[in-house]
């Protein structure tokens, strides 16, 4: 799987659990085994690729990521194109009754 791919699955992970729960952190090992099939160091790109991006804090150990904060641009993203979709859906099904 491609790291750029990798990162927007973590991203819509943290966002989820963030809408569910309210917490705004994880750790790279919570997505490394979510990635099992995946060498770790691919993991970690998409980690360091989604800090250098803005959209986590990342805090390392032992120069590898350890644990992740989800950024207030990132949760605003998500937000936004959600309801991008949700209007793009309410426009398709308009769409559909003519």
């Amino acid at each position: 799987m491609k790291t750029s791919k990798i990162a927007d699955k973590i991203v819509k992970a943290m966002y989820r659990d963030f809408v569910e729960t309210g917490n705004e952190s994880s750790t790279a090992d919570t997505f490394v085994s979510m990635f099992s099939d995946e060498p770790a160091h691919i993991v970690y790109a998409a980690i360091r690729m989604l800090s250098a991006d803005g959209f986590l804090s990342v805090s390392y150990s032992d120069n590898e990521p350890d644990n992740l904060f989800l950024n207030v641009s990132s949760i605003h993203e998500c937000d936004e194109n959600t309801a991008l979709k949700k209007g793009y859906s309410f426009v398709k099904e308009i769409r559909s009754w003519f």
